[in-house]
């Protein structure tokens, strides 16, 4: 709940109650409260997921997650798969993004892709994903509406996100790494060099959205 006008009230795990300014950031509460990095992930505002960079805009209950969370596990999962899509765009030009969720257990991206991955191919895959983490490139969110983001993958070709897109009546956000950007709710991790240990295990072929033709 909101404190005075032009303060919010936040509620932290360990029973403190703060009060901030809107806009203020995880991160910002972080440092303000010397609450060390070690192994934060993302955070959680009233049990919904955010970036670390998030600005908060109401006060609510501030949680930090790391991986042993299982909300923390999700967005590691979900950045571990943009980081893969990265890496499979850059040794495959002209691979096309379908979607790359957190599942249980890990994680998995669907690409049409003119050549053929083979098992054989992981380890390549993963050695240009442990290239990208040691670049330790920035994640970033943006907010579009829904026009700016219908035009933004049009231009790239990216016929599969167009198509989602036009399935969703609403604005939308990109998060971008480098050189890659994707269509995305998040949350992520704050740079690529977050992730420490990854295995891609198995290539699978699929329908897109189930349908045979």
């Amino acid at each position: 709940m909101e404190a005075v006008a032009d303060y919010l009230e936040i509620s932290l795990e360990n029973g403190d109650s703060i009060k901030i300014e809107p806009g203020t950031t995880p991160k910002m509460v972080m440092e303000s409260q010397g609450i060390e990095d070690g192994g934060i992930l993302a955070a959680s505002l009233d049990n919904v997921s955010v970036d670390l960079t998030h600005p908060i805009e109401h006060g609510g209950k501030l949680r930090f997650l790391t991986f042993q969370d299982p909300k923390g596990r999700d967005v590691y999962w979900h950045s571990a798969a943009h980081l893969m899509a990265q890496a499979v765009i850059e040794l495959y030009p002209g691979t096309k993004l379908g979607f790359g969720p957190a599942v249980d257990g890990g994680f998995y991206y669907d690409f049409d892709i003119e050549s053929t991955i083979s098992a054989d191919d992981l380890p390549q895959i993963e050695q240009r994903m442990r290239e990208i983490i040691k670049r330790d490139l920035e994640i970033t969110r943006s907010d579009l509406t829904h026009e700016e983001a219908l035009h933004l993958f049009e231009e790239r070709g990216e016929e599969l996100k167009v198509e989602h897109i036009h399935d969703i009546d609403q604005d939308l956000s990109i998060y971008t790494q480098g050189e890659f950007l994707d269509l995305c709710r998040g949350p992520h991790l704050s740079s690529t060099g977050y992730i420490s240990e990854i295995k891609l295990l198995s290539v699978a072929g699929a329908y897109w959205k189930g349908d045979e033709t």
